[in-house]
Formats: C-alpha cells, sequence, structure tokens
C-alpha cells in the first residue's frame, strides 16, 4: 500500500498536536492548581527523566526505524530481544544512581528529594524508554492510523489526568503519577496492537550493524536530550525553581511547532530509508518544502505570541513571552539539523556523531554556564540557538556524510524571517495596542496560509509501505 507524506505527517503528528493543544488549553488551569516553585520542580524533574530515559533506550527508536521493516521473522525477534537486555541492564544500573544521588542531595541541600517522586521519575523513565521500544514497530509498519490513535490516547489523556489529581492533591506527586499512569496504558495499547501486526522483509539480524548505529544514535540522542532539556536544570541552579516554572510555561507554547516538526520528520524517514537509491532532484524538493513550512510555523506562532499567550497563561508569566520568537527559531534551526540527518544517515554509516555530539555538548554546557550569568534567562536560550547552529555545520562538513547534493532555499528563508523582523518592530512602534493585535492575527494568517500550500505540497511524496 502507498502512503504520501502529507497523510504520514498527519496521522503521526495529528496526535501528538492534539496532544500538545490539549496541554495548552488546560495550561490555564494547570498554572492555577499549582504554585510557580513545584511546577519550576517538575521541569527539573521531568529533565533529568528525558535525559535518562534516552540513555536507557540505547538507541532502539532509530534502528527499529532502519533496520525492523527489512529483517526478516527471526531477525526483528533478535532485534527485540537485544534492545529489551539493553533496557534492563540500563534500567537497573540508573536506578542505583537515581538513590545515591538522592541520599547525597539531601545531605548537602536544604531542598530534600522526596523517595516517592524519586521513585515515580524512575518508573516513568523506564516506561519511556519501553516506549521507544514499542512504538517503532507500529510506525515502520505503516500503522499510522493506530499509532496516531495510542499516541492520542496518551498526550491527550494526560493533561487531563494532571488536572483530575491536582483537583483532589495539589503536588508534584500527583503531577508525575499522571503522567506516569498515561504512558502505563499506551504501552500495553501498543503491545495488543503489535502482537496484531505481521510484516517482515528478507535481511538477517546483524548484531554488529545494529550495535554501531544505536550506540552512536543513542549518544546522539543523549546529547540533544541533554541539551534540549538542560535548560530547566540551568534555569533552576541558577534563577530557582519560580523562574524555571514561569520558563517552562511559556515553552509550551512553542512545543506544538517542535511536535508537527518531529511528526514530519518521523513520516520522512520511511520514504527515505525504503527507497533503494536517493533521488536528490526529489529530496531537495522535499526538504525545501518541509523546511519552509516548519519556519512559516514559527513565524506565526511568534507573530500571535502576545494574542494567544496573554489569553492563556497569567499575567506573571507574560514577561517572557518577549523571548518566544527566539525560541521558536531555536526549534527550526534544530528541525533542519533533523530533516537534513534523515539523508545524511540514508547516505552513510560513518559519520562520526559521537564527536559531534561531545563537541555540541560541551559548548552548550559552557555556553549556558557564561550567558545565564551575562544575561539571565534570554542567554540561555541564545545558547540553543548558537548550538544547534554549530550542530548543523558539524554534520554539513563532516567528510563521511555525503551532502554535497542537498540544496537548500535560502532566500525565501531570509525574506520571510527579514519580514517578520520587520513587521514586528513596526507593529510595535507605530501602531496602537489594538491595531498591532488586529494586524498581527491578519499578518500571521497570511503566513499559515503560506505553510498550509506548501505543506500540501508533501502528498506528491509516496513512499511504500509494509503490509
Amino acid at each position: 500500500m502507498k502512503k504520501n507524506i502529507l497523510n504520514n505527517t498527519i496521522f503521526y503528528g495529528g496526535s501528538q498536536v492534539i496532544g500538545k493543544f490539549v496541554t495548552v488549553l488546560t495550561l490555564p488551569f494547570l498554572l492555577s492548581l499549582i504554585d510557580k516553585e513545584d511546577y519550576g520542580v517538575i521541569a527539573i524533574y521531568l529533565g533529568i527523566q528525558q535525559i535518562l530515559s534516552i540513555y536507557i533506550s540505547s538507541g532502539a527508536r532509530p534502528a527499529l526505524n532502519k533496520y525492523y521493516g527489512n529483517l526478516n521473522l527471526s531477525g526483528q525477534v533478535e532485534i527485540l530481544k537485544y534492545f529489551r537486555k539493553r533496557i534492563v541492564y540500563k534500567s537497573f544500573f540508573i536506578f542505583i544512581v537515581l538513590f545515591i544521588f538522592r541520599f547525597l542531595f539531601n545531605l548537602n541541600f536544604s531542598y530534600q528529594v522526596d523517595l516517592f517522586n524519586l521513585i515515580l521519575v524512575f518508573v516513568l523513565t523506564v516506561l519511556v524508554a519501553i516506549d521507544s521500544l514499542v512504538d517503532p514497530v507500529t510506525i515502520v509498519a505503516g500503522k499510522a492510523y493506530a499509532n496516531s490513535v495510542l499516541a492520542s490516547m496518551n498526550s491527550s489523556f494526560a493533561p487531563i489526568l494532571v488536572l483530575i489529581l491536582l483537583y483532589y492533591n495539589s503536588s508534584v506527586t500527583s503531577y508525575l503519577l499522571a503522567i506516569t499512569i498515561s504512558y502505563l496504558i499506551k504501552i500495553f495499547a501498543s503491545i495488543s496492537l503489535n502482537k496484531r501486526t505481521i510484516f517482515y522483509g528478507e535481511n538477517s539480524f546483524v548484531q554488529s550493524d545494529v550495535e554501531l548505529y544505536s550506540k552512536r544514535n543513542n549518544f546522539l540522542g543523549i546529547s540533544q536530550k541533554s541539551i534540549r532539556w538542560s535548560d530547566r536544570l540551568f534555569v533552576g541552579l541558577f534563577l530557582g525553581a519560580s523562574v524555571t516554572g514561569e520558563y517552562h510555561a511559556v515553552l509550551q507554547l512553542v512545543l506544538v511547532l517542535e511536535y508537527l516538526t518531529s511528526s514530519l520528520v518521523t513520516a520522512i524517514k520511511p520514504y527515505i530509508f525504503n527507497q533503494k537509491k536517493i533521488h536528490y532532484g526529489n529530496i531537495n524538493n522535499l526538504l525545501n518544502h518541509a523546511i519552509y513550512t516548519t519556519t512559516c510555523l514559527g513565524v506565526a506562532g511568534s507573530f500571535l505570541r502576545y494574542n494567544l499567550g496573554q489569553a492563556i497563561i497569567p499575567r506573571e508569566y507574560w514577561v517572557y513571552l518577549d523571548y518566544v520568537p527566539l525560541i521558536a527559531l531555536g526549534v527550526i534551526i534544530n528541525s533542519g539539523y533533523k530533516l537534513i540527518s534523515v539523508v545524511a544517515d540514508y547516505e552513510s554509516n560513518e559519520i562520526n556523531y559521537i564527536k559531534h555530539s561531545i563537541i555540541t555538548m560541551i559548548l552548550h554546557f559552557i555556553a549556558c554556564f557564561i550567558f545565564i550569568n551575562l544575561f539571565g534567562l534570554i542567554g540561555i536560550i541564545l545558547s540553543f540557538v548558537i548550538t544547534f547552529t554549530v550542530n548543523i555545520a558539524l554534520l554539513v562538513y563532516d567528510k563521511n556524510s555525503d551532502l554535497g547534493s542537498i540544496d537548500i532555499d535560502f532566500s525565501r528563508i531570509f525574506i520571510l524571517l527579514a519580514g517578520y523582523l520587520l513587521s514586528d518592530y513596526l507593529f510595535a512602534n507605530f501602531l496602537s495596542f489594538a491595531g498591532g493585535v488586529q494586524a498581527r492575527w491578519l499578518i500571521s494568517f497570511f503566513v499559515l496560509w503560506l505553510a498550509l500550500i506548501e505543506f500540501y505540497k508533501l502528498k506528491n511524496f509516496v513512499s511504500k509501505e509494509k503490509n
């Protein structure tokens, strides 16, 4: 059966976007039920969980995306067994590390890490790692609709359950418990679906190939998650839990864009990896449509940051709405990296991602430490933009990436960004508040129309799915 990237993006991403919209819509109620400091502590816990989950998963998601669909039946059994063992071993190690961390932290700091909260963080960490093992099987099999339903259940049910538990007990524990329950339900449903999914290729399982690819991508994933979530840790350490809570709330408005671009990358991977040979004319068109769509969405969201942000989050959070355009720029740059890396992974198995990851992590942590002390919160966001830009440069100029045939049309991206900067300046300085609100609505709808036109072109890129 054949499916185009437009449909698959809607299926894979629709669930996540719906869930994120539910999160955004419930955000005012959430922030009214929990104080800023507790919300900041939650953000810090989630940052730790995200990084540890990637470590425990051992690169299962990218490896299964690449290899699982082409393996014979025994090979599929072997690759799943291989990753299950690694997840079990690493989970045991992390369990010990977390409790040593709690003992040392409580011994040296006034804030005490609650034992039950730490257990919930550990359980959630393992569940997310397991999800990275069962979820790709559904995606590789082309079960877009079923995957969308399951992901919607997780991403939509969780924020609603959070509100219910917080209503009866406003605490960090209630929040973590709600997220843990939602993931547990999703995993059981995914396992049930995968038992009824039968498809396989002709290749045998070669552990050395899978091990090399998964370790490299696991290190890359740890690097990306460390960079992506370390901001909460730095803000909490240097600016306090209350500021972390305010910053984390504003981030929820931008993460809709990140989920959209992630779903686009997920849909593009089977299209590229299932080809016997890449035709760069098609690939360049695909990348240009995808990157321009992402840029349009980021610009439209930046225009609407006051219109929507002031309607959704409490007044004490509004000061950080000024940072939305810079956060969106970081998401756009990182999305471009993810899209280009899919092509690079197809062309070469020798890209030195470990070297790239070490460089970008060191750069990011140094930049965060320096910039947060010099510029405060905005210094953290600047660190993201710099790090993501360097990440693209390292990939493009890697001697093994073989990306010389990639041709991105930057001219219309620069025109769009320049138009945004000029318009935003004019609205802020030459229009009344009411006039600025109306102008931002009008121009954002125009930019969203451009994004829709560009996104619709993805229907021309068709991939063959396995039955």
